[in-house]
């Protein structure tokens, strides 16, 4: 019963926000906070809107990740790894009004993205360091649909075309060249 009710009260309010949905028609000069998610794990990252015309805005992100594992066993080595990720990038979208609150976009940008993994094997006392150093350039095509004048959802997808810089402390450097890396995108837009 309460499964019901929260799916209830969802689309209640999905419904109201499409009955008394906002136009597009005052954008130029208004500024967003942006928040992402990536995939179905839900990973991505925030950042702001700045709307420089009627039909194109420039956005800001920033993106990033921690993650420290310990694997304990009698098995196998006991080891840990940490690996850190700090992505800032910047893009423009041109949009083209479909409706008064749907908008279609296309748009590129730049990323620049920074990994440090560290692992360390007990057993062997042996500590590997890998720092990845990426710089890339996407392209991207969306939909914007303004739900109040305040709030957005925008989906997009993403293709990118990367250059990857690593250098390890036990293998020296090499160099990495990727086309398509491509990923889906929805994000909630808060206007102020």
């Amino acid at each position: 019963m309460k499964q019901f009710r929260v799916l209830l009260t969802f689309i209640c309010l999905t419904l109201a926000g499409l009955a008394y949905s906002q136009t597009t028609d005052s954008l130029d000069g208004r500024k967003a906070l942006m928040f992402s998610f990536n995939g179905l794990n839900l990973g991505g990252g925030f950042g702001a809107k700045y709307w420089i015309s009627g039909s194109t805005a420039l956005r800001f992100t920033l993106a990033g990740s921690y993650r420290d594992s310990k694997l304990t066993s009698f098995d196998i080595d006991q080891s840990e790894t940490i690996s850190i990720t700090v992505t800032p990038g910047i893009g423009v979208e041109k949009h083209y009004g479909l409706t008064e609150n749907l908008s279609a976009y296309l748009g590129g940008g730049f990323s620049y993205s920074f990994n440090s993994n560290q692992n360390k094997f007990y057993s062997d006392i042996q500590y590997t360091k890998t720092i990845t150093d990426t710089y890339a350039g996407t392209l991207f095509v969306g939909v914007e649909y303004w739900i109040t004048r305040s709030i957005s959802l925008s989906g997009e997808q993403q293709i990118s075309l990367s250059y990857d810089v690593r250098t390890r402390n036990f293998a020296g450097e090499n160099k990495d060249f990727e086309f398509g890396n491509s990923t889906s995108t929805l994000q909630l837009l808060i206007y102020f």
